[in-house]
């Protein structure tokens, strides 16, 4: 997950002083765009697929996306080292394999999108405590305050990038 250093590398280059928060501040901020992401994808998730007679030279796991340095397979009891493998859940072998099968794995999103969220939602959280330019409407004994920033891009670009990173996570249905 993103780190306090990178973060604040990331706030000065859209011009956001940093320097009011301690690290503990930005930590829980982190904290905070990682709940908010949702804990499933920004953890990840292990998976053991078996399948007692296996044959082929490519597989595909039951889940995706996959953290490609997680994946052990197994066959009769012995590790065999695929020949790629990516993100997608696909994985490549040399020569022919058949046996009994276990695939684990752990299912979780690319840490550099992960990263990009995160900093981007702490980015907006930051700029909303600030309040931006707050305006008073007052008509007898009611008040309306709000915020006239337009900077509505941000939020929705932000709210895409974990609309996107919810819809990679998928499960392959497979029939039986």
């Amino acid at each position: 997950m993103t780190d306090i250093e990178a973060l604040r590398q990331f706030l000065q280059v859209y011009n956001i002083d940093d320097a009011e928060y301690t690290d503990e501040q930005l930590g829980l901020l982190i904290s905070q765009a990682g709940t908010l992401i949702g804990d499933e994808y920004t953890e990840g998730t292990t998976h053991e697929d078996y399948i007692r007679r296996w044959e082929g030279t490519t597989y595909m796991t039951d889940f995706y996306p996959v953290d490609v340095d997680s994946v052990c397979v197994v066959v009769d009891d012995e590790e065999v080292q695929p020949h790629k493998i990516t993100e997608e859940g696909l994985i490549y072998f040399e020569n022919h394999i058949q046996g009994e099968f276990v695939c684990t794995y752990t299912q979780a999103i690319n840490t550099a999108t992960l990263d990009k969220a995160i900093s981007g939602l702490v980015m907006y959280m930051i700029r909303d405590m600030n309040d931006g330019n707050l305006k008073s409407i007052n008509e007898g004994d009611i008040s309306i305050t709000y915020n006239t920033d337009s900077d509505m891009s941000t939020h929705s670009q932000i709210s895409n990038l974990i609309q996107n990173i919810r819809s990679k996570y998928k499960a392959r249905v497979r029939l039986i």
